[in-house]
């Protein structure tokens, strides 16, 4: 019997062995770094398609709402977006690697001046 006990993947760890339910699918129980218990399947635990308990999601829309000053002018994710022409989650990204908006500017101008060339 395969077992993942202690095994962590994204925020998720799993906390007990694998069982089987009537639809013949394997389960496994998880606990989220946000304190939740889950119940996820095997396959997408094992081909990576979950992260959370669900928690990241909310996280995530946090994240596109919060004000960032550039300029002087406070935007939030999106209207950063639209100014650089460049998808929001290029912005997401680089402030999940502990860039600041200035950072984040120079590498859209430079993205930016490669796309035209």
């Amino acid at each position: 019997m395969k077992t993942y006990k202690g095994y962590t993947q994204g925020m998720l760890t799993v906390v007990s062995e694998r069982y089987k339910r009537r639809d013949g699918k394997y389960w496994i129980d998880c606990r989220c770094s946000c304190g939740k218990h889950c119940r996820k399947r095997e396959s997408d635990f094992l081909l990576r398609n979950v992260r959370s308990c669900g928690c990241y999601r909310g996280i995530r829309m946090q994240e596109y709402h919060r004000i960032h000053e550039y300029k002087g002018v406070k935007y939030n994710m999106t209207e950063l977006a639209a100014l650089w022409g460049l998808p929001s989650r290029f912005i997401s990204y680089h402030l999940r690697k502990g860039r600041d908006i200035e950072e984040i500017a120079e590498l859209a101008e430079a993205r930016q001046k490669r796309e035209k060339q």
